[in-house]
Order: structure tokens, then C-alpha cells, then sequence
């Protein structure tokens, strides 16, 4: 019963991720289509069906029990935070009348999704690297640091150093500094993750990682360009950043769907050899 909600589970997702994609095509390339407010109302639901797969996916491995069950358990709620702060937003919208609620309640799911990312990737470097220390060698340590330090080098200088004074209040200069800051730290694990899965158990969750650290690149991504849009009051429904946001659910969920079947495979793979 079970495999069978999660293949239809992964089915909706593929095609509300399809679904969604397309209708921002139609509406920002061809000028048709619903509008940009109901394409940013709705399209979380392709985060939820993600979360939803990832759930079901934990529990097949002992959910919280275990560091792999885990990994995925703490992605999965990352992606449900995820929606349900774009459903705070929407409410917001459609009930208040407010076109952008931030900063808002909606802020404090969103910034928990973060820290959700954040527990998932030291979860999963517990599994790639048991029983060594995930920072070890010193030089991968090393390599992360510095893509992590160059990157909010280029934050800081691009935006951070304006917003973190942001004229409209002191909530929205602690949220500007604080969504990149807290994303520095899953992408700093996420560096060490994508370096140790290339080096330990054969390369074998290399391709899988990857996945992952591109869609929390993406996520990062999604976050800054929103932060600046609104510090400079151009952000539109429907717009790039939503796409951005989409794109980051998607790979999300991709990367969970491949982290368990290479999990498995990797798992099936020995039995099937000492069977021979």
C-alpha cells in the first residue's frame, strides 16, 4: 500500500512541477494563462507533494530512529515548512488584502524550513562519513569555507551591506541579514557533503548530493533574489523569484527521490553479491 501512495505520490509531483513551470512560461513569455497571483498562490503545492514523498520515504527507513531515516525526515519537513509559509502568504493575500506579507508570520516557517535544510545535511554527512568526522580531511573543511566565505563576500557587497540598514524598520534589516546567514551554514555543509560523497563509499551518492546541493543553492538563490526585490520594491506575483522558488522545490524533491533509491541500491547491491 505504502509503495503504492509514494509511486503516486511521485507521479503528482512530476506533473505538478510540469504543470507549474508551463504556466509561468505561458504567463511571463506568451502573456497568457491565470494570473501571476494565482500562479503564487498555488504553486507551494509541488513543495508539498515533495514533502509528502520524502515522509514516506523516512519512514521506510525508521523515520527519526535512524541517521538515514533522519536525512530525509528533516528534508521532507524542510519542504512542508516551506508551503506552509507560502500558505501563510496567500491568506494574507486573499483574506487581508496584503500583495506582499513580509515580513510576516509567514516568516517563521520559511526560516524554520532553513534550519530544517540545515539538520538534514548534517544528517546525511552522519551517514556518508560514519565512522570518520565529517570535517576531516582538514582540506575539504578548508575548500567550504571558502566557497562559503566568497560567497557571502558577494552577498554582502552586492546587497547585505545596504539592507542590513533597511529604511523600513528594524524587522525586515534582521530578516534580510538573517535568511542568507542561516543559508550559509546548509551551504557550507552541503560543500563538505558534495566533497566526502566523492571520496567515501565508492562515489556512490556523488550524483545524488549534487542534486541536493544545487537545489539548496537554488533555494539560496530564491531567497536572496526575493530579499532584494522587495528591499527595492520591484517584486512582482508570478514573477522570476517565484520561478526561482519552484525551480528549488523541484530539485528538492528530485534529490530526495535519488538519495533513497541510491540508498537502496547501494544496500541491495551487497546482499545480491554474498547471495552469489
Amino acid at each position: 500500500m505504502k509503495n503504492k501512495i509514494y509511486l503516486l505520490l511521485k507521479a503528482a509531483f512530476g506533473v505538478s512541477a510540469l504543470f507549474w513551470i508551463g504556466w509561468w512560461l505561458l504567463l511571463n513569455v506568451f502573456g497568457r494563462g491565470p494570473s501571476g497571483d494565482d500562479f503564487t498562490d498555488s504553486y507551494g503545492v509541488t513543495a508539498l507533494f515533495g514533502s509528502l514523498i520524502g515522509l514516506i520515504a523516512a519512514l521506510q527507513w525508521g523515520g527519526f530512529k535512524s541517521r538515514f531515516g533522519r536525512a530525509i525526515s528533516f528534508f521532507s519537513l524542510g519542504m512542508g515548512l516551506q508551503f506552509m509559509g507560502q500558505l501563510v502568504y496567500t491568506l494574507y493575500f486573499r483574506w487581508g488584502g496584503v500583495e506582499l506579507a513580509f515580513p510576516s508570520v509567514g516568516d517563521v516557517p520559511y526560516l524554520l524550513s532553513n534550519i530544517a535544510y540545515i539538520l538534514g545535511v548534517a544528517s546525511l554527512l552522519s551517514v556518508l562519513c560514519y565512522p570518520r568526522k565529517f570535517y576531516k580531511p582538514a582540506w575539504v573543511t578548508g575548500a567550504a569555507v571558502a566557497a562559503t566565505g566568497a560567497v557571502l563576500l558577494l552577498m554582502t557587497v552586492s546587497f547585505l551591506k545596504i539592507a542590513a540598514s533597511d529604511e523600513r524598520g528594524s524587522l525586515y534589516q534582521v530578516l534580510n541579514v538573517a535568511y542568507p546567514l542561516i543559508q550559509a551554514v546548509y551551504f557550507f555543509l552541503g560543500i563538505i557533503a558534495l566533497f566526502q560523497s566523492r571520496m567515501l563509499a565508492g562515489a556512490k551518492m556523488f550524483g545524488a548530493v549534487s542534486i541536493m546541493l544545487i537545489a539548496l543553492m537554488t533555494q539560496f538563490a530564491a531567497d536572496f533574489l526575493f530579499l532584494n526585490r522587495s528591499y527595492h520594491e520591484t517584486w512582482q506575483p508570478g514573477g522570476v523569484s517565484e520561478l526561482v522558488y519552484l525551480l528549488a522545490y523541484t530539485l528538492m524533491g528530485i534529490s530526495i527521490i535519488v538519495i533513497d533509491n541510491v540508498r537502496k541500491k547501494s544496500l541491495v547491491a551487497p546482499a545480491e553479491s554474498e547471495g552469489v
